[in-house]
């Protein structure tokens, strides 16, 4: 059985390993020493998913990441109902946001669907 050669080297991986966690929000290092990095990987990938949402459900965010990756302390339940209810109202918020679109492009292409305002 012959092992295959990994196409970059280690010097390469640590580099663009180091970079992917500095683009996140947190240090390489983290990956292995974090008290509660099971937590701190669900906000980043919450973070990548729902980070166009609007500013006042940021500040939350950004007050569990506080709590959870800067104090070390581990997500309790009153941060994850937090977490599932802004979740809820970002997907709503697209849902919405989305439905907008499709009617205004609806109306571009049909003009005589367009509502006139008395």
């Amino acid at each position: 059985m012959k092992i295959q050669q990994h196409p970059l080297s280690q010097s390469e991986i640590n580099h663009y390993t180091n970079y992917w966690c500095r683009k996140m929000g947190f240090k390489s290092k983290d990956l292995t020493t974090h008290p509660h990095w099971d937590d701190v990987s669900l906000l980043v990938k919450w973070t990548n998913e729902f980070w166009d949402c609007p500013k006042f459900w940021k500040k939350d965010i950004e007050k569990m990441w506080q709590w959870c990756y800067h104090s070390k302390l581990p997500l309790n339940k009153k941060h994850i109902k937090a977490l599932n209810k802004i979740t809820e109202g970002i997907i709503s918020w697209r849902n919405k946001r989305q439905q907008q679109v499709s009617k205004i492009k609806a109306q571009r292409q049909n003009p005589e669907l367009k509502t006139t305002s008395s």
